[in-house]
């Protein structure tokens, strides 16, 4: 079988047409929109939210939704949401100082997790 064809976009970056096959896919399944999936991670977990993705995880659709701390902290959180139905199903905390030292990660690829 052939690899996907790569296209370039205008800024010069490659993506490959799998990605963007598999993105549209995502959207297909998801029946939360993205500002519905942010507003139930802020209820979960006050603060502003950073960046938001979908993905695919074990198999479900869910929104990686990163919230910035309230009141000017520098702690992150990722709130992981069902696309299927808007619950939250994780909260990963983070000092973004400091994310390498974690404990709930490991430091590199070859660690093993605490």
């Amino acid at each position: 079988m052939a690899a996907p064809a790569e296209t370039e976009q205008a800024d010069g970056q490659e993506t490959s047409a799998i990605d963007s096959a598999e993105k549209a896919a995502l959207e297909a399944l998801a029946t939360v929109s993205q500002p519905q999936a942010e507003q139930a991670a802020l209820a979960a977990v006050p603060g502003n939210v950073a960046e938001t993705d979908l993905d695919a995880e074990n198999g479900f659709v869910v929104y990686s939704v990163e919230v910035n701390g309230a009141n000017g902290t520098v702690t992150v959180t990722e709130v992981t949401v069902d696309a299927g139905n808007g619950q939250v199903l994780a909260q990963q905390v983070q000092d973004a100082s400091d994310s390498a030292d974690s404990p709930d990660q490991p430091e590199s690829a070859g660690d093993a997790q605490d």
